[in-house]
């Protein structure tokens, strides 16, 4: 056995951390720039905050193949305040006010040591204790519907909550059946349910896209794989910074960078097709080549998440 273990472990670190070959999606590299943004000042100011309900801490190595077994990495549950002068919207909603009671009845007890959480305060109760009242938030746009993104989402009856009409269909059906699903989180009559139709043509290198306000300022695209329907939004400031906010597609940015997938088991348990996400983890490692100063913000990524403000409780 000792003659073959370096051979097994050279083998697994191997298996471990293999990348995506780029070079079988060369469409990825076809790029369609919007005019707008070659004179950012011209765009609304837009202004984001980050809302962390939740955090936990693993080990880098489930976050992306290649990672490091031995070194600690902290995920976050965020939800995104964006405010927009046509209305402010949130980017996922993080954990609700009923998670404990969610994750303690829903989530299988063999998934539970996998999928831990340090709760912080849910999104509306961050609004109200920055002193925001939390009817300003007139949009939710979700990244996916899966227990750590839509948990906030019934705390805003008075929102507009855009998802694909596929991927909500699909959630639905297999809320029962699968761990990612807490159907009592999006099963609300009082739900506003909208879906983008993605029929603004090409943006950058996605074949389609929804332009949110018709100014530029903000741009979901299909991010296909995790979940049927799964999305990602470019937000683009005044400033000339750009953000890409990408749900679940990876866990961490070096997913896109390297470019590869999630480690194999992280990826087993919580991804719905791994094949068909190759192709929009390629598209976001070509547009950070092309645009390095891009923010790429995965929604578990504390580190890709340090440039973003933070919404502040208000002081007493």
């Amino acid at each position: 056995m000792r003659l073959y273990l370096p051979s097994f472990l050279c083998f697994l670190a191997l298996a471990c951390s293999s990348r995506i070959d780029v070079k079988q999606f060369p469409a990825a590299c076809v790029f369609v720039g919007d005019p707008r943004l070659e004179n950012p000042a011209s765009l609304p100011r837009v202004e984001l905050q980050l809302i962390d309900t939740g955090w936990n801490n693993t080990p880098e190595a489930f976050l992306f193949q290649g990672g490091r077994w031995f070194t600690s990495r902290q995920l976050t549950f965020p939800a995104v305040l964006v405010r927009h002068p046509s209305g402010w919207l949130l980017i996922d909603t993080g954990l609700g006010p009923d998670i404990d009671q969610q994750f303690d009845e829903q989530m299988p007890w063999t998934l539970k040591p996998f999928m831990g959480y340090e709760k912080g305060p849910d999104v509306r109760s961050a609004l109200q204790n920055a002193g925001i009242d939390s009817s300003v938030v007139k949009h939710i746009v979700l990244t996916h519907l899966h227990w750590d993104h839509a948990g906030g989402l019934e705390s805003f009856p008075q929102a507009e909550v855009w998802f694909p009409k596929t991927g909500l269909e699909q959630a639905v059906a297999r809320a029962d059946e699968e761990a990612g699903y807490f159907g009592d989180q999006f099963d609300a009559e009082t739900i506003r349910w909208r879906s983008p139709e993605f029929s603004d043509g090409p943006y950058e290198n996605f074949s389609s896209s929804f332009d949110f306000y018709g100014d530029g300022s903000i741009v979901l695209v299909p991010m296909p794989g995790h979940t049927a329907g799964s999305l990602g939004l470019f937000v683009n400031l005044p400033s000339g910074e750009r953000y890409l906010f990408s749900g679940d597609t990876t866990w961490s940015v070096e997913g896109f960078q390297r470019p590869c997938h999630k480690f194999w088991l992280s990826s087993w348990l919580v991804d719905a097709d791994s094949d068909s996400m190759e192709y929009p983890i390629v598209q976001v490692h070509q547009l950070m080549k092309r645009y390095p100063a891009l923010h790429v913000v995965p929604t578990h990524d504390a580190v890709a998440q340090m440039r973003l403000p933070h919404l502040q409780k208000k002081a007493d």
